[in-house]
């Protein structure tokens, strides 16, 4: 078993019938929107080994064990990215993924940067980018950014006009 992330199998009954159900169980998520005063985006640029990729993301990384969502944000902010924010807020919960998970992802906008130290975790390889709100949705739709976290940042930035 992975300390992180595990597989629970769950007995439900849906329409008089038992079904089994397998459940990822892994901590809850934060996300982390950073934006500098000019109104650019801090963003990184990592390297994923399943994907076998760099791609574009915005810091996040999960809530441990006693720790706050807004403890893990500041914290992930920092390690990954080397910035301290003197304003996070809440911005959106969400289900991470409902059909196999009850995790859920806190976005959080982080303002007021100042540097940090820091402290990628040892098998982290990020290099960290600051770009336009323009310039980082260019990259959806597979041109540099891939996930759903940082999709669903970027959309977030821009209906709610948050920059």
């Amino acid at each position: 078993m992975h300390k992180l992330v595990h597989i629970r199998r769950r007995k439900f009954m849906i329409k008089g019938s038992r079904v089994n159900y397998y459940e990822v169980v892994e901590p809850d998520i934060v996300t982390i929107i950073p934006i500098l005063d000019d109104g650019r985006i801090v963003i990184e640029k990592q390297y994923r080994p399943v994907i076998g990729k760099y791609i574009y993301e915005v810091p996040a990384g999960h809530v441990s064990s006693g720790e706050t969502p807004m403890r893990a944000a500041a914290r992930e902010l920092e390690e990954e990215t080397g910035y301290r924010a003197k304003s996070l807020k809440l911005v959106l919960r969400t289900y991470h993924s409902v059909g196999s998970s009850r995790t859920v992802n806190n976005y959080f906008i982080a303002k007021g940067l100042y540097q940090g130290n820091p402290r990628p975790d040892a098998h982290e390889v990020i290099r960290v980018k600051k770009m336009s709100l323009s310039e980082a949705m260019e990259k959806l739709g597979g041109k540099g950014i891939h996930d759903t976290k940082t999709t669903m940042a970027l959309l977030l930035l821009t209906q709610k006009r948050l920059i």
